[in-house]
């Protein structure tokens, strides 16, 4: 409880000092911003919101997050008998799922495959990943790139620490990141098309 009041109290007081090393620790949004607030940061941006600058460093300035594409398929009517009951997250399913491993929360399917674009001349190393689920009678495929070459960043759009950070993630800002994820859509869409249980419409 200790540790929680400290946070509290230092959120408070806009300020918090320590004795010792500080590990900051956020994830990959929230650190960032942590610390720009604390004066660690890119000069200008931390100038422009009047904060003293402790260390001018890049931080923020590489981002990056994978590039996603979905695709949604729906299956034909005569296989609806595949098709799982949605999940509720109620009491009863959780109850089912910790202590009977049963029902729809213990049902949820979920298949990762990885795969090379023509652009990727490394075999053993892939750079696109597929995962198929379903929930009920559809069917998804989301399409993500595991190597790329595309990078944003974090800016802070105010000095109130409650207030969430600006994210540009600046996807496909690389042209080969937009072919690889175009390679990867193509190979994978006539395979949903023509398939025997999915419908022929497609959403993306």
């Amino acid at each position: 409880c200790h540790k929680y009041t400290a946070i509290i109290d230092a959120l408070r007081r806009g300020s918090e000092t320590a004795l010792g090393e500080v590990i900051v620790s956020a994830g990959a949004i929230n650190t960032p911003q942590l610390l720009m607030l604390s004066g660690v940061g890119p000069k200008q941006h931390l100038n422009s919101l009047n904060i003293p600058v402790v260390l001018d460093l890049p931080v923020g300035q590489h981002y990056m997050n994978h590039p996603n594409t979905p695709i949604i398929a729906q299956l034909k009517p005569q296989y609806l008998y595949l098709a799982n009951k949605i999940p509720q997250f109620n009491i009863d399913e959780l109850d089912q799922l910790y202590y009977k491993h049963d029902g729809p929360l213990a049902n949820i399917v979920t298949l990762v495959l990885y795969l090379n674009t023509l652009l990727n001349r490394d075999n053993e190393w892939p750079n696109v990943m597929l995962e198929f689920g379903h929930i009920s009678s559809v069917i998804y495929i989301t399409i993500g790139l595991v190597r790329f070459k595309s990078y944003g960043s974090i800016r802070l759009q105010s000095t109130d620490p409650l207030l969430p950070p600006l994210i540009d993630p600046n996807w496909y800002s690389q042209p080969i990141d937009r072919e690889n994820m175009l390679d990867a859509v193509t190979m994978v869409v006539p395979t949903v098309r023509t398939n025997s249980i999915c419908m022929n419409a497609l959403r993306d």
